[in-house]
């Protein structure tokens, strides 16, 4: 029972305007290739990160407009550890950067984009967070919806067989600078 958590403040809506900052309206995101990052470190007790990209990889820009991206943070909990993060990071393609057949591929192989394992940076307007750093998401569903035309509808998440994923700070300078070619 010694790591049985305890809220220690109000739950209380204050007047005026939320706070934000934790999860409310991502306002710009950057889908990294797990592969394309060399290293990173966690730093100070905000759990700042650092990122090294390989040279020549890059941020990729996505869109997050119009309620065209949600993120959901749940919990894994195993009776012998504590919980872990179980991220869930819903977005549309407007690239048309996958397909969805499975002619000349008859085992499911799934599009480029189905298959990459992604770390992500999300600007939730006050705060900055990156999800999968470490343990990177993998696309767990595709989806079509009537008001998104032929856009697809992606989610990246934690596997189930996966214990959990990493929710880092990114400060506003590293999340600018993943924009640009490293060197």
């Amino acid at each position: 029972m010694a790591c049985i958590g305890k809220i220690v403040s109000s739950l209380a809506m204050p007047c005026g305007a939320p706070a934000g900052g934790d999860l409310g309206r991502p306002v710009s995101a950057k889908l990294l290739n797990a592969s394309d990052i060399a290293s990173f470190t966690i730093g100070g007790s905000e759990g700042i990160a650092t990122i090294t990209m390989i040279p020549g990889a890059r941020g990729w820009d996505i869109t997050t407009i119009n309620n065209s991206m949600v993120v959901t943070v749940g919990m894994k909990s195993q009776d012998i550890i504590p919980g872990a993060y179980d991220v869930s990071i819903t977005f549309k393609s407007f690239s048309g950067a996958g397909y969805i057949t499975s002619s000349g591929a008859p085992m499911g192989v799934v599009g480029v984009l189905g298959r990459a394992e992604l770390v992500i940076a999300v600007d939730h307007g006050d705060a900055i967070r990156v999800y999968g750093l470490g343990a990177p998401l993998v696309c767990t569903e595709i989806s079509g919806d009537s008001s998104a035309s032929s856009y697809v509808t992606y989610t990246y998440g934690v596997e189930d067989w996966q214990v959990g994923t990493t929710v880092h700070n990114l400060s506003r300078a590293d999340y600018d600078a993943l924009s640009t070619p490293a060197v």
